[in-house]
């Protein structure tokens, strides 16, 4: 079922009870930019909101609607994080070919994850690193508990970096995040009451005293940055797929192609053009 909220126009508002299931099956398929449309309503469809608790269900991984509704209204960039499980089946299709070569795809997981991922991907992963790098002395200093992060070891990155793994991977940021919540508090609150502001954000984290929670904050700012920007691209393929725009699905992994000879890595895969793509079924 295709829900959409429309809003901006009086005469194609639904009703109160009508877009309160239309928003709760939106806010259940995890479609967080849609659902934060009806933002404006959440105090009447779900009173008692609280950020305290939302946040305390997000570090104990409780999938409940307190959480939801701070993803969906606290956090920046998330237009493009819709339609995750097509874009997912979207790439696996797309490269079908190369899955499906067990001695390449070997291959490329032996290759350093520069020579093959695209440079957003590739940035993605740098400011992983950097995060855990300030991350694990701060629960050290201050007796934090230690959220797990994702390392690209355990994260499924070739050939490409998948759409189901980047709306977890921002969760897990943000656990981390409020993990802090109690490092510098009355600066910490000030933080957390414009996690949609990205100017304000990297602006404020100068004003923290420890220098390891600044440079913390500062990645994880970023880190967030680049997962949109992955999520922008992923989007937008699914879009010039839906728009029958072969072309550039061949495109896309004509330029995967051409990593693979700059890394000297040795395959057997076509030149692709929209007449020889792999089969896509969505």
């Amino acid at each position: 079922m295709n829900c959409k909220l429309d809003l901006h126009t009086p005469q194609q508002t639904p009703s109160l009870p009508k877009l309160k299931r239309l928003t709760e099956q939106l806010r259940l398929k995890k479609d967080y930019a849609a659902f934060a449309k009806a933002s404006k309503y959440f105090p009447f469809f779900y009173p008692g909101y609280s950020d305290d608790e939302a946040m305390a269900d997000i570090l104990a991984d409780r999938e409940t609607v307190f959480a939801d509704i701070f993803y969906a209204t606290n956090i920046n960039r998330l237009h493009h994080e819709v339609d995750v499980p097509r874009q997912e089946l979207l790439l696996r299709q797309l490269f079908a070919h190369v899955t499906k070569d067990q001695p390449l795809l070997s291959r490329i997981k032996r290759a350093e994850a520069e020579d093959i991922l695209q440079e957003d991907e590739c940035t993605m992963l740098v400011g992983l690193n950097n995060l855990n790098e300030y991350y694990s002395p701060l629960c050290d200093t201050y007796k934090v508990e230690q959220q797990k992060i994702f390392s690209a070891p355990t994260m499924t990155t070739v050939p490409f970096i998948h759409p189901i793994v980047l709306p977890r991977l921002r969760r897990q940021n943000f656990k981390c995040l409020f993990s802090l919540r109690n490092v510098e508090k009355e600066t910490m609150d000030v933080f957390f009451k414009h996690l949609s502001d990205v100017d304000f954000l990297l602006d404020h984290a100068s004003k923290f005293f420890d220098f390891d929670l600044q440079m913390f904050l500062i990645e994880f700012v970023g880190l967030n940055i680049e997962i949109s920007n992955i999520q922008y691209n992923q989007h937008r393929l699914l879009e010039r797929y839906e728009e029958h725009d072969l072309d550039a699905l061949a495109d896309y992994l004509n330029d995967f192609i051409c990593r693979l000879d700059k890394a000297c890595i040795p395959h057997h895969l076509p030149t692709y053009t929209a007449a020889n793509l792999p089969e896509i079924s969505l």
